[in-house]
C-alpha cells in the first residue's frame, strides 16, 4: 500500500460542519475529532472536495480515483458501479493560530506534543521512514507540562495564561525542520503548549454572524464557528495495494500538483475554505 501526504493550509476562514443541532449560542459548529476535541476535518468531506476539484482539474479520471458518482447509485442496484481506486483519511489538526495578548506578536502558531506525536507517527505508519531523522525521539523529550518557542524567549499571553521567558523552552531544531517540510511558515512564531491549554483554545474558536436580509430587514440571524485562516491540516490518501491503485495516487498526485488550491467546507460564494495543499 503506498501513500501521499498533504499539509491543508487555510488561506480563508474554513467552516466544515458538524450538522448537529444543539442548543448553544453558536448555531452551526466546526467538526470535531470525537475524542480529542480538536477541530478537524472528517474524511467523507475530504473526500467530497476533493472530488469536486478533480472534476474540474481532471474530470477523466474523477471515477476512477473516487468511484461512481451519487447520481449513479440513485435508484438502482448498483450494477456496473466502480469503487474508488483511493482511500482518503480524515484531516487532522496540526497547527493552529491563537490571537496573543502579549507578546512580539498578534498571533502565534500554536500545536502541542500529542498533535505532533499524532502527525509524526501517521507519517511513520505509511511511509516507514521519519520525515526527519530523530523527529519522534524530539517530540517525545517535550515536557507535558511546559510551552515551548521557538524565538528569542520573551513574556507572552495565550488564551488568558501568561508564559514569562523562564518558563519557556526552546523548540528542537529537528522538530522546526520538520514542519518546515510540511509548510515554510510553520517555522515563524510556533509555539508547542501544555495540552491543557491548547483545549481552551480549540473551545475558542472565531464565531461569525451570518445574517438573511429581506430590502433591508433581518428575516435570520445566526452564528456559525470556523477555523481561523492560517491553520494547518493534514491527511493522508492511500492506494489499494495494486499496480492500477498506485498509478491513480500518483494521477491523483498529479492533478493535486497542476491545482494545489483546494475548496474544502461551505460558503466558497464568500470566500470561506479556500485552501492550499502542499505534498510532504
Amino acid at each position: 500500500m503506498n501513500s501521499k501526504n498533504y499539509a491543508v493550509r487555510c488561506i480563508t476562514n474554513l467552516h466544515m460542519g458538524s450538522g448537529e443541532a444543539n442548543f448553544n449560542v453558536v448555531d452551526n459548529e466546526v467538526q470535531r475529532d470525537p475524542v480529542t476535541n480538536a477541530p478537524a476535518m472528517f474524511s467523507s468531506g475530504v473526500k467530497g472536495a476533493l472530488r469536486s476539484h478533480f472534476d474540474t482539474v481532471m474530470p477523466e479520471a474523477v471515477k476512477t480515483l473516487f468511484g461512481s458518482s451519487i447520481d449513479e447509485t440513485r435508484g438502482g442496484k448498483g450494477e456496473g458501479l466502480t469503487p474508488g481506486a483511493l482511500k482518503f483519511l480524515s484531516g487532522n489538526l496540526l497547527l493552529l493560530p491563537v490571537r496573543a495578548a502579549k507578546g512580539h506578536a498578534p498571533y502565534y502558531m500554536v500545536t502541542t506534543q500529542r498533535l505532533l506525536q499524532e502527525w509524526a507517527s501517521l507519517y511513520h505508519t505509511f511511509t516507514g521512514k521519519e520525515l526527519v531523522q530523530g523527529l519522534e525521539a524530539a517530540i517525545g523529550k517535550l515536557q507535558q507540562d511546559k510551552a515551548y518557542v521557538n524565538f528569542h524567549p520573551v513574556t507572552i499571553k495565550l488564551e488568558l495564561r501568561e508564559f514569562a521567558a523562564g518558563e519557556l523552552g526552546t523548540i528542537d531544531k529537528v522538530i522546526v525542520a520538520a514542519l518546515g517540510k510540511v509548510i515554510e511558515v510553520a517555522g515563524q512564531n510556533l509555539v508547542i503548549l501544555p495540552e491543557e491549554q491548547a483545549q481552551r483554545a480549540y473551545q475558542h474558536l472565531p464565531v461569525m454572524a451570518r445574517n438573511q436580509l429581506d430590502n433591508g430587514i433581518s428575516k435570520n440571524l445566526w452564528y456559525e464557528e470556523v477555523v481561523p485562516h492560517g491553520a494547518v491540516f493534514y491527511f493522508s490518501v492511500l492506494d489499494d495495494g495494486t499496480q492500477e491503485g498506485a498509478q491513480a495516487l500518483q494521477a491523483f498526485a498529479d492533478g493535486i500538483e497542476r491545482e494545489p488550491l483546494v475548496q474544502f467546507g461551505g460558503h466558497a460564494t464568500v470566500g470561506d475554505g479556500l485552501t492550499q495543499l502542499s505534498a510532504y
